[in-house]
């Protein structure tokens, strides 16, 4: 009878579900988990987001003082908006909206979520203020800027796409639920953003800041300029991004295990890309000296930087190009300043070749594919889609 009991007691603790027993993390705890996760988005992402919110949820505040039958059947902005206090929970990290005298700060106000529909998101989009690039005048007004002709200079696709993904991430992170409307119109808000995008540009009202692509003999131009200013940084950096087809991201936190050798080559291969996070698609890019040219001979760009280097080397060095204790994305910034001096320097002879206000690295990438895919005969898309590694689908729809 006992042995029945205990039995039974055994069974119930295993088939009933209970609520997991919480438990108080110290800061350090947190921050420890936060290093190690790799599911939750960046720092600067997540404030982009929670900032996204924050400015959707006083655009209704302001919509609700505006109109006081704005919200149907005598409802208030508490439909809408309610307090929350982030350090109650799990992560409060996940909240980060910005940091302020070095202390950082955090959403303290959510959304009822299941409230939220597809018309507010379009009344949202639609605000001036938040369809409209914005500048400040010389008494520190801001307004609305303006082209050439007078029209009315519309924020970027991706600015207003995320908002869409803010409200995506807040619901998720919150367990809350989107009511049934809005959850299946997503896809078509996203469509219309694009559209009237799309319109803008037509339109003349779209500001153009992608890069153009460098092309060969304007990459030469830069080589030698970097020979002639003795900047080796520049000069490795440039024909390591040229060689590799690859974001100035990816040249930046190049470790030292990222290089093999060859029979003829240096091999060279990425421990993760932007698209490929896991690194379980990148692939090995056999890089060769130019005997004939050194200026664009990688190899010996290499040798002129590793001498410099080794004037400062210590042995806690895991990277080539971001220093000790220097923080990831330090050197692909040094990078981009040196090419915008290069860019503003050389102006006269940049402009023969390309628009001088749309020089940046990632024309550096762009050219090395244009550059390569100038000869049918000498490399195929498929492959040239494949050094860069691009989703052969994705680029064949831009």
């Amino acid at each position: 009878m006992q042995r029945h009991h205990q039995n039974a007691s055994i069974a119930n603790i295993m088939t009933t579900t209970t609520t997991p027993v919480q438990v108080n993390l110290s800061e350090e705890q947190q921050q420890a988990i936060n290093n190690n996760r790799r599911d939750i988005c960046s720092e600067s992402t997540r404030i982009t987001y929670n900032k996204n919110i924050s400015k959707f949820i006083n655009f209704l505040e302001e919509c609700c003082e505006e109109n006081s039958s704005f919200v149907a059947g005598g409802g208030s902005i508490s439909s809408f908006v309610v307090p929350f206090d982030p350090c109650q929970a799990e992560n409060k990290e996940i909240f980060l909206i910005g940091k302020r005298n070095g202390i950082r700060q955090y959403r303290c106000q959510t959304l009822v979520w299941h409230n939220i529909t597809r018309n507010l998101v379009d009344l949202f989009l639609a605000d001036d203020r938040n369809k409209y690039r914005y500048e400040s005048t010389p008494s520190g007004d801001r307004v609305i800027k303006k082209t050439t002709d007078g029209k009315c200079v519309m924020l970027s696709f991706d600015s207003r796409r995320k908002v869409v993904d803010s409200l995506k991430f807040g619901r998720k992170q919150e367990k809350g639920k989107f009511n049934e409307d809005f959850a299946n119109s997503i896809s078509d808000l996203i469509k219309s953003i694009k559209l009237n995008n799309q319109e803008a540009k037509s339109n003349g009202q779209l500001e153009e800041s992608d890069a153009d692509a460098i092309p060969f003999t304007l990459f030469t131009y830069l080589c030698q300029y970097a020979v002639q200013t003795g900047n080796s940084f520049l000069w490795s950096m440039a024909l390591l991004q040229w060689n590799c087809m690859s974001r100035s991201q990816n040249i930046d936190d190049l470790k030292f295990s990222n290089f093999s050798l060859c029979e003829d080559s240096i091999v060279i291969q990425f421990d993760r890309t932007k698209m490929d996070k896991e690194g379980k698609k990148t692939t090995p890019k056999h890089t060769y000296a130019n005997p004939n040219q050194f200026e664009i001979c990688l190899f010996t760009a290499l040798g002129f930087y590793f001498m410099e280097l080794n004037a400062t080397w210590c042995i806690q060095r895991e990277y080539l190009f971001i220093n000790v204790g220097a923080s990831a994305g330090s050197a692909a910034a040094n990078y981009c300043a040196f090419i915008m001096k290069w860019a503003k320097q050389k102006k006269d002879k940049i402009m023969n070749f390309i628009r001088t206000d749309h020089v940046n690295a990632h024309g550096i990438r762009k050219g090395s594919a244009t550059e390569a895919t100038a000869n049918t005969a000498e490399a195929s898309l498929s492959s040239i889609f494949h050094r860069g590694e691009w989703s052969l689908g994705i680029v064949c729809k831009l």
